[in-house]
């Protein structure tokens, strides 16, 4: 396809609580017009903006693709109150601001009849289990998205991310009221968020263990395609940690995709790498065919395969 003229739109929705909330739709104005349309749901900490420059050349593909930033983070960070007074909690990112987001991208093109899909970096896959919105999409595309369980890692890895669920974070978020970004997130956020994410992450099942969310059963619902990236490289989300999360999914339905850096030409992806354009070629054309092949109502799941080592059977 021709790449298509793009227009950016900033918005403000607001979620089922009336929290007030960011995005950004990048839609294609060319005569080919749109066939898709796609939600990205960012990881934990990071503005809507790194993801801008996939979503522009989404669009220039004919993907309508929208980004938000969750409550407490970017464009949605409270203006007139501090971050230590701010309430906000992880499911609520989850429970109330994705699946506003979601129907916020669907009213923006109501007018139109297209098949929507969502892509979640991080903890934005982990969060397609919080809610049955997921549910209306067509298919899931989940980069890097992992169960936060300390055990899951080895090593340093391990040490590390026992000391981030069991000291580093009580001791900041719970005195200070929010978790400072220089405590190494990059950006603040709110301090029961972080209390309720170290909660999941000190136990084995993670978000699975809170009754609040009945993920198990939010997660095995969808049975929809997609399509799993696990990086080889990638010191926040380790094959083990991305195993555990995608156990959780109905397995017949699900195309994964571990890649080695080495096999792109690149000498690092890790946990950001995979949204910047240097990546395009060929893993935002990977996600673009994924979205063209299931758009269709009619189009087959995908059938149960082994890990993939990118192109190859592992």
């Amino acid at each position: 396809m021709r790449p298509q003229p793009t227009t950016d739109q900033t918005i403000t929705f607001h979620a089922a609580d009336g929290q007030p909330l960011g995005g950004t739709i990048y839609a294609p104005t060319g005569s080919q017009g749109p066939s898709a349309r796609l939600l990205i749901n960012s990881g934990t900490a990071i503005s809507q903006t790194f993801y801008g420059r996939m979503a522009r050349w989404l669009a220039s593909q004919g993907v309508i693709t929208m980004t938000y930033d969750y409550r407490g983070v970017g464009e949605s960070r409270p203006r007139k109150m501090p971050m230590r007074r701010f309430k906000a909690r992880a499911a609520d990112w989850g429970k109330q601001d994705y699946p506003a987001a979601l129907a916020a991208l669907q009213a923006q093109s109501a007018h139109l009849e297209l098949p929507t899909f969502v892509l979640g970096h991080s903890f934005g896959g982990q969060i397609m289990g919080m809610t049955p919105a997921t549910e209306q999409a067509r298919g899931l595309i989940m980069v890097a998205s992992q169960s936060g369980y300390w055990g899951h890692w080895s090593g340093m890895g391990r040490a590390q991310m026992a000391a981030w669920w069991h000291l580093i974070v009580p001791s900041l978020a719970g005195p200070l009221g929010y978790l400072p970004g220089g405590a190494g997130l990059g950006a603040d956020i709110p301090g029961q968020m972080a209390l309720q994410w170290a909660r999941w992450g000190r136990h084995r099942d993670y978000l699975l263990s809170d009754p609040e969310l009945d993920a198990k059963r939010q997660f095995a619902a969808l049975r929809m395609p997609k399509l799993a990236y696990t990086f080889t490289d990638d010191r926040l989300a380790p094959p083990k940690a991305v195993d555990a999360l995608l156990s959780w999914l109905p397995q017949a339905s699900l195309e994964r995709r571990v890649v080695h850096p080495h096999e792109l030409g690149r000498k690092e992806i890790g946990h950001f790498n995979f949204f910047r354009p240097a990546f395009k070629d060929p893993l935002w054309a990977e996600v673009l065919d994924f979205i063209q092949e299931h758009r269709r109502p009619d189009s087959l799941p995908i059938p149960q395969t082994p890990n993939i080592v990118y192109g190859k059977a592992a």
